[in-house]
């Protein structure tokens, strides 16, 4: 099935905001299918100063990555696969600073962030590059909401995890039909959207593939 999930990049200490937040949809799509687990993600661009830029290089840490006392991830390091390029008038966007900036890439979902929502990453910014070398290059952690999970394509607000919350709620029972009006309930005594809730719903301790029907 897909599923929406919300999620922010951080740096590397796991709580501040990367640079790489500002230019990521927050709805992160999840697709599973025959046991694998595979992530979407949409990016936009960012304003550095009064220049805009795009994300360049995007790659995910691979399963039984290791973590430095900085909490730098290390380990085998893969792209992630660009599914679409930022366009411009139907084609490929060009600036100063390159071209085939990747608009929606996805890559397997690694099972340690099925259990705590940390999914390693390495990002490229070209216009930070620019600006100082060396610097465009940066490890970060992309941070699932385990708890936002809704079945379908959602737009879930992530201002406050509460709101997540209180969005993951309404949205579930609406989740195959689309529409967020109510079903009957069903002859065991619980609604339609009740048993979506159920199947889908991902807790903080893990259990993702018991969680998620597949």
């Amino acid at each position: 099935g897909t599923y929406t999930i919300t999620g922010n990049m951080l740096k590397t200490d796991k709580k501040s905001s990367s640079m790489s937040d500002k230019a990521i949809n927050h709805n992160v799509l999840l697709r599973v299918k025959n046991g694998k687990y595979t992530l979407i993600l949409d990016f936009s661009g960012l304003t550095v100063g009064s220049a805009k830029g795009y994300l360049g290089r995007i790659k995910y840490f691979k399963a039984g990555y290791k973590v430095t006392k900085n909490g730098v991830p290390k380990g085998k390091a893969a792209a992630a696969k660009i599914v679409s390029y930022q366009k411009k008038n139907g084609k490929k966007l060009t600036d100063t600073y390159g071209t085939n900036y990747p608009k929606k890439v996805s890559f397997p979902m690694i099972k340690e962030a099925k259990k705590n929502g940390y999914v390693p990453m390495q990002v490229f910014v070209p216009i930070m590059d620019a600006i100082s070398k060396g610097s465009g290059t940066q490890p970060v952690y992309l941070k699932l909401d385990l708890n936002s999970i809704v079945a379908g394509k959602k737009s879930i607000s992530v201002s406050k995890s509460s709101k997540s919350k209180k969005s993951s709620k309404k949205t579930t029972a609406s989740a195959d039909s689309g529409t967020s009006k109510k079903t009957n309930t069903s002859k065991g005594g619980s609604s339609a959207g009740n048993s979506v809730s159920d199947k889908n719903t991902l807790t903080a301790d893990g259990s993702l593939s018991n969680s998620v029907a597949g």
